[in-house]
């Protein structure tokens, strides 16, 4: 208890203890300036800045890969079918989905996986078949698809091993 009072006590104290001492008005801070060398500067002619650094733009810029270790979560799988390989041809890849993915994740792990970025990304969801195994009813899990279209001068190696 008696540590309280004395904090309370000893803040009083250095109050007043502040209040006590004048400042001096007549103290005063000398500063010297700084002084800075410049090195002479070489005026040059604006035709040879032109010469001396051209600026080209070019639009072919390589997108780069990036190692990401849930890549495969959201591309599960390419989906390998007739009409599939059909539409390869047209730059249109389609790849299985989980359910929770969305055309923003899709298109990220894309340029990840594959360095290329997509121009556009279709979900579709496809529900499970009902199915039958004697009197057993039951039914398929329904899953995505994703199908990622590509610039005409992007491709992507994906039947490589099939």
């Amino acid at each position: 208890m008696s540590g309280i009072i004395n904090k309370i006590f000893k803040g009083k104290e250095e109050d007043e203890a502040k209040t006590q001492t004048p400042v001096k008005a007549t103290d005063t801070v000398s500063v010297t300036p700084k002084t800075t060398t410049t090195s002479p500067q070489v005026e040059t002619d604006s035709s040879e800045k032109n010469l001396e650094t051209p600026k080209t733009t070019t639009s072919d810029s390589k997108v780069i890969k990036k190692s990401d270790p849930n890549i495969y979560k959201v591309l599960q799988y390419p989906v390998v079918t007739e009409k599939a390989s059909e539409q390869a041809l047209n730059n249109k890849y389609t790849f299985a989905v989980p359910l929770s993915a969305n055309k923003s994740e899709v298109s990220k792990k894309i340029i990840n996986l594959y360095g290329v970025e997509p121009i556009k990304v279709n979900i579709v969801k496809v529900n499970g078949k009902k199915t039958r195994n004697g009197r057993t009813f039951g039914q398929q899990k329904s899953w995505k698809k994703a199908i990622v279209t590509l610039a005409p001068e992007d491709k992507i190696e994906i039947y490589e091993g099939v």
